[in-house]
C-alpha cells in the first residue's frame, strides 16, 4: 500500500485551522447548548432514560477499541459531506421553529456525522456506525411520541395481565387500565405501562449486539428488536402476578418496597431472558467476515486535498445561517396586544369565575407568560375548573404541552383518550376529551390549544403551525386551554353536558385574552 506523505503546514494554516475550530466549537455551544440541558436534565428525571448516561461513555469506548480497523482515505467527498451539514441545518431550523428539542438531538447528531465522513470518509462508516447506534439511543423521544406510546403499551400490559389472572380462575374485567377484581381495583400506572423496561432494554439490546461481532448480522438485529416483545411480555406478566397476589393477599401485597422489588426482578429476568438470546442465535458463517472486523495493517491516517478548505467554509457558513435565523426569531418574536387575565371578569354567562391560587413550583415549570386558574360555578352548583396557560412567543422550552404529560405527575391515571368536535363560536371546534382517575375519583378533561386566531386539538398539527408561522416572521403566541369536571356516579354523560356548557360560554371570550 502506498503510503502519503503530507507536508508540513505553515504557521498560517496552523491558526486557521485552530480559528475554524474555535469558531464551529461556539457557534455548536450557542446553537445546541440549551438543547443538550434538556437532554440531561430528561436523564436525571425520567426513570426510563436514566441508562442514557453510560452510552455516550459507551461510544467513546466502542470508537477507542476499534479505532484501528479504521482505513486510510483520501480527500472527503464535498457532496456527501455538504448534504449531511443540508439534513443538520434542516433539522435544527425545523427544531428551533416548532420548539421540538428532539428535531435539534437528531440536527447534532447529523452534524456529528458529517465530521466523522469529513474526517475518516465513508469507507469507515461501517465500523463508525454503532458508535452513532448509542448515541441515536441516547437521545430522549419527543413528549408527544411518549405518551402515546405509554398509552398504548399500558393498555397492551394490562390485556395480558388479565388474561394472566383470568387463566388462574380469577374473575376479573378490565375498564381501561383498570383491573376490576372480585373484591380489590389495581390501576396499571404509567409507571408500569412498561416503557420503563422497553426504552432501557432496546439501548442495552445495541450494546449487546454491538459488542458480540461473532453474531451474524441478522443475529444482531433480532437481539435489538427482541427488547420490544420481551418488554411488553414480562410488563404483562408482572401485572398480572401483581393482580393475583392482591386478591390473595390484599393490597398491601402490591405496595412500597414489594412492588419495586417486583419491577427490578422483572427487569433483570427480562436482560437474561436477552442474554440467553444471544447465547441461542447464530453465529457468523466460518470462513466470512464484515469488513468492519478486518484490521488494517495501516492505521488511518486523513489525507489532506482539495475539498477540506470548501468543506470547512461550508460548515461556518451553514452555523451562520442557524445563528442569524435565531437570532431573527428572537426579532421576529414581538407578541400582538392582548388583555390581561387580571382584568378576567367575575362572571361569565351564568357562571361565576372565582380566581385560585396556583403552587409557584407549577408557574415556574411551565415558564408561560400569563396564567389563569379559576372555579366556574353556576347556578345548579356545577363546578368546572379553568386553566390557561398564555405564551407571548414561543421557543424551545417554552411552549404549551399535552397535559396527557403532566397529568400522570398529580397521581391521575389516564383512562380513555379521543378527539371530539363542541359547537363554540358558531361552528364545530376540535378538543381533547381525556378520563382520568385517582382512586375512586373520575375526572373529565377537555383541552385544547388556542392562538393567532386558531383552535387546534392535535399537538402535531400545533407544532406544524407553529413551524410555519415562525418561518414567515408572524408572531407565534399560543395558549393552552383546559377545562375539567368530576363525573358524578350516577350519570357520567352529565360531565359531558356540564363541560360543553362551559366551554360554550367561555368561547367568546377567547380572542380577547388570547389573541
Amino acid at each position: 500500500m502506498t503510503m502519503q506523505t503530507e507536508l508540513p503546514r505553515s504557521p498560517l494554516a496552523r491558526w486557521l485551522s485552530f480559528a475554524w475550530l474555535l469558531l464551529a466549537g461556539l457557534a455548536i455551544v450557542q446553537l445546541y447548548g440549551p438543547a443538550l440541558i434538556v437532554m440531561v436534565e430528561r436523564w436525571i428525571r425520567e426513570e426510563q432514560y436514566n441508562f442514557a448516561f453510560m452510552l455516550p461513555l459507551l461510544a467513546a469506548y466502542r470508537f477507542h477499541v476499534t479505532r484501528h480497523r479504521l482505513v486510510p482515505v483520501g480527500p472527503p467527498s464535498v457532496t456527501l459531506v455538504g448534504t449531511i451539514l443540508l439534513v443538520a441545518l434542516v433539522l435544527e431550523i425545523v427544531g428551533l421553529a416548532s420548539s421540538i428539542f428532539y428535531l435539534q438531538h437528531l440536527s447534532l447528531l447529523a452534524l456529528l456525522l458529517a465530521l466523522a465522513v469529513y474526517r475518516y470518509g465513508t469507507r469507515n462508516l461501517r465500523v463508525l456506525f454503532p458508535v452513532f447506534l448509542f448515541l441515536l439511543f441516547a437521545i430522549p423521544l419527543p413528549y408527544v411520541l411518549e405518551s402515546a406510546l405509554t398509552w398504548r403499551l399500558q393498555g397492551l400490559s394490562a390485556a395480558i395481565g388479565r388474561n394472566l389472572i383470568a387463566a388462574f380462575g380469577i374473575p376479573v374485567f378490565l375498564d381501561g387500565n383498570i383491573l376490576e377484581l372480585s373484591q380489590h381495583r389495581l390501576q396499571v400506572a404509567e409507571a408500569c405501562s412498561g416503557l420503563n423496561y422497553l426504552y432501557p432494554l432496546i439501548g442495552l439490546g445495541v450494546v449487546l449486539a454491538t459488542f458480540a461481532p461473532h453474531k451474524s448480522p441478522s443475529s444482531r438485529i433480532v437481539i435489538v428488536l427482541s427488547a420490544v416483545p420481551i418488554a411488553i411480555l414480562m410488563n404483562g406478566l408482572r401485572i398480572g402476578i401483581a393482580g393475583i397476589l392482591v386478591e390473595r393477599y390484599g393490597k398491601a401485597a402490591e405496595q412500597g418496597l414489594q412492588h419495586y422489588f417486583q419491577g427490578w426482578v422483572v427487569f433483570l429476568i427480562s436482560l437474561a431472558l436477552m442474554a440467553l438470546l444471544v447465547r441461542l442465535l447464530p453465529d457468523r458463517t466460518p470462513g466470512k467476515s464484515s469488513s468492519a472486523d478486518e484490521s488494517p495493517a495501516t492505521p488511518a491516517t486523513p489525507a489532506r486535498g482539495a475539498g477540506r478548505g470548501t468543506l470547512a467554509a461550508m460548515t461556518l457558513v451553514l452555523l451562520a445561517i442557524l445563528l442569524a435565523f435565531q437570532a431573527f426569531r428572537t426579532q421576529s418574536s414581538i407578541p400582538p396586544e392582548r388583555e390581561s387575565f387580571d382584568t378576567f371578569p367575575p362572571r361569565i354567562a351564568g357562571w361565576r369565575v372565582i380566581p385560585s391560587r396556583l403552587v409557584p413550583d407549577l408557574v415556574g415549570g411551565l415558564a408561560a407568560d400569563d396564567t389563569l386558574a379559576a372555579s366556574l360555578i353556576d347556578g345548579r352548583q356545577d363546578s368546572v375548573s379553568l386553566f390557561i396557560a398564555y405564551y407571548d412567543h414561543q421557543e424551545s422550552g417554552r411552549s404549551p404541552h399535552s397535559p396527557k404529560v403532566c397529568m400522570p405527575g398529580g397521581g391521575w391515571e389516564i383512562m380513555d383518550t379521543r378527539r371530539i368536535r363542541v359547537n363554540a363560536n358558531g361552528r364545530p371546534q376540535p378538543v381533547n376529551r381525556v378520563r382520568i382517575v385517582k382512586g375512586n375519583d373520575t375526572l373529565l378533561v377537555y383541552y385544547w390549544y388556542y392562538g393567532r386566531g386558531k383552535w387546534l386539538a392535535n399537538e402535531w398539527r400545533m407544532k406544524w403551525e407553529l413551524f410555519r408561522d415562525a418561518m414567515l416572521g408572524q408572531p407565534t403566541n399560543n395558549s393552552l386551554v383546559r377545562l375539567s369536571t368530576l363525573v358524578p356516579p350516577g350519570d357520567p354523560a352529565d360531565a359531558d353536558r356540564t363541560l360543553q356548557r362551559a366551554l360554550r360560554d367561555l368561547a367568546p371570550l377567547l380572542p380577547r385574552y388570547l389573541d
